[in-house]
């Protein structure tokens, strides 16, 4: 029986037992399941999870195992945190079941040539949903079963403790049998798959994590030493397909529409304000204080400022994913979404401007657009002497402010 995390039975599953097929008809798939409805989704559903989802509510660590008779070894073998998909691979639905449940997920995959691309699939998958997945496949083209069965359940569970990090199972994969000095095209092609696969960390999660920046610096480090690739170079590749998986996983998940907005038209200091209020949220009352959306320019960089400022004022989320949920107009997102690229595609000159001096990059900021309302209110006044609507006095009074204005502007 299958049962659902609420031990509710919602379906049947089987395997063949190999060499009792029926004479004379040609055997089908291993793994036989009911079939789907609306109670049972292969896709959806982990065998075992009801079993062990209390066992792991301390560890939340997981190990997810190919096949039914997998799970009952293990289980016979003492084993109280292994589960395993219906005979289907391992997807988004998956994951977002997992997650409920389990922080550290450790795939154990058949040691043959089938489990191994298996495992290259899933990990572009598991690392752009942020999840720490660990990658064991077994040795000799064993399967969990069989492993069990011949060395015992503690070298198993010593091999799922000592599985690789995605990431670096995916570098161990790629570079196996490439000789990445004499081979450079063979090399390149490698090192592109793997940049590949980190680029999947969204821009939101390295942003907001030191841990995760850290992390992507010393792989970058890593991989520069071992293809002998100037490791400036292999950044700035990352930064453009990071950009481009972003807008991808992005226009996928809530449909966004073409980009009508010409970017090239925005103002600098305005697209430099939204990323500063996206990526440094610690300012963000400041800013909103001292800078009323009347000060930017009609269109969407204010229609976007006007959103975060409404978000803030309501208590609601304003970082990256926050705005994404939140936005329901196609172009914004789209705005957002090309803000957030160009951040990081500049490695984010005004962060480094932050670390000489946070608060007088806040101040500088903040000047910038007071000037800005000092100047509109200017050509309003400028615009009344022209047409003499102030006497001899008010003439004089008014030329001599502006004056004293610009002498301050220019620290006069």
């Amino acid at each position: 029986p299958i049962f659902d995390t609420l031990h509710r039975a919602i379906a049947i599953g089987g395997r063949l037992v190999p060499g009792v097929e029926e004479p004379g008809k040609k055997p089908g798939g291993k793994y036989i399941n009911s079939r789907e409805t609306r109670l049972f989704s292969k896709s959806e559903t982990l065998y075992g999870l009801n079993l062990v989802k209390d066992a792991i509510s301390k560890t939340r660590s997981l190990t997810v195992v190919e096949g039914y008779t997998d799970v009952v070894a293990a289980w016979q073998a003492g084993l109280r945190d292994v589960v395993a998909c219906l005979g289907t691979a391992l997807n988004q639905k998956h994951i977002r079941l997992i997650k409920r449940f389990a922080d550290r997920i450790t795939l154990v995959l058949d040691g043959d040539d089938a489990g191994k691309r298996r495992a290259n699939e899933v990990v572009d998958l598991f690392v752009a949903n942020d999840v720490d997945l660990r990658i064991l496949t077994l040795p000799d083209g064993q399967d969990p079963n069989e492993f069990i069965e011949a060395h015992g359940s503690d070298s198993f569970q010593q091999l799922v403790s000592a599985a690789a990090d995605a990431i670096d199972h995916k570098i161990r994969v790629e570079t196996t049998g490439v000789d990445l000095t004499r081979d450079t095209h063979a090399a390149n092609a490698a090192l592109e798959r793997i940049l590949l696969t980190i680029s999947q960390i969204s821009s939101s999660l390295i942003a907001v994590s030191a841990e995760t920046m850290l992390r992507q610096d010393q792989l970058l480090l890593r991989l520069s030493r071992q293809f002998g690739v100037d490791r400036h170079q292999m950044k700035q590749r990352l930064l453009e397909l990071r950009s481009k998986a972003d807008a991808t996983a992005f226009q996928n998940r809530d449909n966004i529409s073409p980009v009508k907005i010409d970017f090239s038209k925005l103002k600098r200091r305005e697209s430099e304000l939204i990323q500063l209020l996206v990526y440094m949220p610690q300012h963000l009352d400041t800013i909103v204080e001292n800078i009323p959306c009347c000060l930017f320019t009609a269109g969407p960089c204010r229609q976007l400022y006007e959103h975060i400022d409404a978000c803030f004022q309501n208590g609601g989320g304003t970082g990256f994913d926050d705005l994404m949920l939140s936005l329901e107009c196609p172009d914004l997102k789209n705005l957002l979404v090309y803000l957030d690229g160009q951040w990081h595609k500049k490695q984010s000159s005004l962060l480094e401007q932050a670390a000489d001096g946070e608060h007088d990059l806040l101040a500088e900021m903040i000047s910038v657009f007071r000037n800005l309302e000092n100047e509109s209110g200017n050509r309003k006044t400028i615009s009344d002497l022209h047409q003499h609507q102030l006497n001899e006095q008010e003439e004089l009074s008014t030329l001599e402010a502006l004056l004293n204005q610009t002498r301050q502007r220019h620290g006069l």
